[in-house]
């Protein structure tokens, strides 16, 4: 079975059309909580300029049938905002499941343009020797971060593996790790926060100074060239269970694709409000608008494409995965596809939804 995590908490559907959503509160965490079972991990979501979003994903066992307290929330690094935690409770069966964390991507967006200005990464010191400046450390111990899975504040081989494959794409071989056991600091057979930055200053130095490899390794990480991370988020799934252990394991660093889309399309068909599309016999809209997200999702039961076009822009407080409120949106014949997702732009107030449909052709 599929769990995927969502920025809400699947509230009931609201009345289509025209609704006025209230400010977004905390959640309301289960009774007795604190005797409940906890799992944790960090992941992270990235824009991939080739695959789209991808994230960590989890497969999640459970050894008894249980109730569950499932939340996710941005991890606050340095002084980026944190947008809150969502969360969501339901039974679920003894059993193993696939986790998958998803983003509207209704605010982390591929960047538009690079900074003017581009950060120094390297420098040299009176004999000549490559230093790394402190904004790059400063970025290297952001990267740690991120890397470091289970916050223990090392990075194990698993972790770095993860690490080396948003950067390089390839795993690490056994002879490249015992490179970096005999060349690194460790603490209990994982990599200290100074040994992982030790690394990038040994790449620096067999490059010569050359810092290519190096901002390959940034841009991977969702650093532009100011060294500022805007193109990812790092996230901390926490999975409560009140009967038996609950296991949570990384599994995946990719894009989920058809499997996730497939999963928010049902959901918003499950708990939206259908409304026929008119002139048009076998398709259907369905509008979820929930209190932190609102997702249309079209259902095309015919065999020929329809182009739709989604005009939202008299909602008020709020931002759209296009980056506009206005959007076209093809859906292929005998398929179901997400028209837009909306978010309130600011969460401290009141966001308003009104979103008409025309057929384009």
């Amino acid at each position: 079975m599929i769990l995927f995590c969502v920025a809400d908490d699947f509230p009931k559907p609201s009345p289509r059309g025209n609704k006025k959503s209230p400010i977004i509160g905390r959640l309301s965490e289960p009774r007795g909580l604190r005797d409940w079972y906890h799992a944790k991990s960090k992941g992270c979501f990235f824009v991939d300029e080739n695959k789209g979003f991808i994230s960590h994903q989890y497969q999640l066992t459970l050894t008894e049938d249980t109730s569950i307290w499932l939340t996710i929330q941005p991890v606050k690094i340095e002084q980026r905002d944190s947008r809150g935690c969502h969360g969501v409770r339901c039974d679920l069966t003894a059993g193993t499941y696939c986790l998958i964390p998803f983003t509207t991507g209704c605010r982390l967006k591929p960047r538009r343009s690079e900074p003017p200005r581009e950060a120094k990464l390297i420098t040299k010191d009176k004999d000549d020797k490559v230093v790394l400046t402190k904004a790059f450390k400063k970025a290297l111990e952001e990267i740690f971060e991120i890397a470091d899975l289970d916050g223990n504040g090392l990075l194990s081989r698993d972790e770095f593996n993860w690490f080396n494959i948003r950067t390089s794409d390839d795993e690490v071989a056994d002879d490249e790790w015992a490179v970096v056991e005999e060349n690194v600091e460790l603490e209990s057979k994982e990599i200290t926060k100074r040994g992982f930055i030790s690394l990038n200053e040994m790449e620096a130095e067999d490059n010569n100074g050359d810092t290519e490899d190096l901002w390959i390794t940034l841009n991977n990480m969702g650093f532009n060239r100011a060294l500022e991370m805007d193109e990812a988020c790092p996230f901390l799934v926490d999975v409560y269970s009140e009967d038996g252990e609950a296991i949570l394991k990384v599994t995946k660093l990719e894009n989920p694709g058809k499997v996730l889309d497939n999963a928010v399309c049902a959901s918003a068909i499950a708990k939206g409000e259908p409304t026929k599309v008119k002139a048009m016999k076998d398709l259907t809209m369905y509008t979820y608008i929930g209190d932190a997200r609102a997702s249309i999702v079209f259902e095309n039961k015919s065999r020929t494409k329809v182009t739709m076009e989604l005009d939202c822009s008299k909602s008020r407080n709020c931002v759209s995965n296009h980056g506009h409120l206005v959007s076209k949106v093809d859906v292929p014949g005998h398929s179901k596809k997400v028209g837009v997702h909306l978010l309130p732009d600011d969460e401290r107030a009141e966001w308003s939804i009104r979103c008409t449909e025309s057929i384009l052709k």
